[in-house]
């Protein structure tokens, strides 16, 4: 962001750019300086302006849970995030990398575990933090981000016409069915499976039950074969088409005679 220039962003524009994200990690001084990442914060507001009146939309990465981070320091992350005018944010856990210098000198206990490395899960604690106290920052940090009145217009305002909506409706791509999800008694509302832990509510420890309930569902089986066969048209590495594929997780079953 430093090097960005407004004929730089109209340049960008220009070309078809039309998304920008913006690593920001932290709104503390101190933790960046931890990092090593020479970010102004002074200047930031102004970066992001010029992309947004560039005509692009802006996306923020943040970090929360670094070696040394206190509550004040997630706090100022957070305040960061929604003073910025940002269309997008999302706040991830931190978790060091074998070779790194934050991985120098990690007790064995406190190493990631790395079938945790989730968008919504916390793989690595830091001395002075709980993994409850992080995993409530972000769920905190979402919800106060995206329930503002200027957000959720920006992402209404994203849905291209209600022509596609109809699209959708019609081919019988979003339709509503009842499933299963997590339930908690005590709070009355849903959890997501990364809040569920050992099969209780992270929040409260009530035990978390199954419930059916009518839910909104998009029919991404009924086009998973014309993804699968837009990769031939890629030049792309085979490692990447083989992720693709496995995202995408189309299979047949048998026929039992």
């Amino acid at each position: 962001s430093e090097r960005l220039t407004p004929e730089l962003a109209v340049l960008m524009r220009r070309s078809g750019c039309y998304y920008v994200s913006f690593g920001i990690e932290s709104g503390s001084p101190e933790i960046l300086r931890r990092m090593r990442k020479q970010l102004d914060l002074d200047r930031l507001e102004g970066q992001v302006d010029l992309v947004r009146k560039a005509g692009m939309a802006v996306n923020g990465f943040f970090l929360h849970g670094f070696p040394g981070e206190t509550a004040e320091d997630r706090e100022r992350t957070l305040a960061l995030a929604l003073r910025l005018p940002l269309d997008r944010a999302l706040f991830y856990s931190f978790a060091p990398l074998p070779g790194s210098e934050c991985w120098t000198g990690l007790d064995e206990d406190q190493r990631p575990d790395w079938s945790r490395l989730t968008e919504y899960d916390v793989a690595y604690v830091p001395h002075g933090s709980t993994e409850l106290e992080l995993k409530r920052f972000q769920r905190r940090a979402l919800l106060r981000f995206y329930l503002r009145p200027r957000v959720l217009l920006r992402l209404a305002m994203n849905l291209r016409s209600r022509r596609q909506l109809r699209f959708l409706f019609r081919k019988g791509l979003a339709y509503r069915s009842k499933a299963p999800v997590n339930w908690c008694p005590k709070c009355q509302t849903v959890l997501a499976n990364e809040q569920v832990a050992g099969g209780a509510c992270e929040r409260c420890d009530t035990t978390v039950t199954q419930k059916d309930l009518t839910q909104w569902f998009f029919k991404i089986t009924a086009y998973a074969q014309r993804l699968l066969d837009g990769h031939a048209k890629l030049d792309w590495p085979e490692k990447t088409i083989a992720m693709q594929k496995h995202w995408i997780g189309r299979s047949e079953g048998g026929n039992l005679r």
